[in-house]
């Protein structure tokens, strides 16, 4: 991450759209931002180039984070959902359904166990990860865990 980026190096959001929300990887070796056009972008920074778009929210992305070893992302929306990233490959690890309405923010514990999430509907979601059983396998949609 020694490499500074100029004007013309600048980071921008897919067409127009504007970043909710930014996090590096606890290696710093990525930077993720979160757009209100429903998708999250990676890049690398040791070039500052894009290393994945992850789409497949069905409204807002509102937060981000990456999990402590950097393998995954935690991603909320307004579409009611909380989704499991895989960082390599960008696929759906899961996706987590439980608030009512939005979910406004996400974060996972400091082990790695758990996911928590926040909603519009004043709830706070407690997701541990040890439950849902096929964390590697894609497009695996859960309920409410918690």
């Amino acid at each position: 991450m020694d490499r500074a980026l100029n004007e013309s190096q600048l980071l921008k959001a897919p067409r127009s759209g504007l970043f909710k929300f930014i996090a590096f990887s606890p290696d710093g070796s990525l930077l993720a931002g979160c757009t209100a056009e429903r998708s999250i972008v990676m890049w690398r920074t040791d070039d500052w180039k894009e290393h994945k778009v992850l789409t497949g929210h069905r409204n807002v992305v509102t937060a981000i984070a990456f999990n402590p070893d950097g393998t995954a992302i935690a991603s909320s929306s307004w579409d009611g959902t909380v989704r499991l990233w895989n960082v390599s490959d960008g696929r759906v690890i899961a996706c987590l359904r439980g608030h009512l309405g939005w979910v406004t923010s996400v974060a996972f514990s400091p082990d790695g166990r758990y996911v928590v999430s926040t909603g519009q509907d004043g709830t706070v979601k407690l997701w541990p990860l040890w439950e849902i059983t096929s964390l590697s396998t894609a497009g695996h949609e859960h309920g409410e865990a918690g």
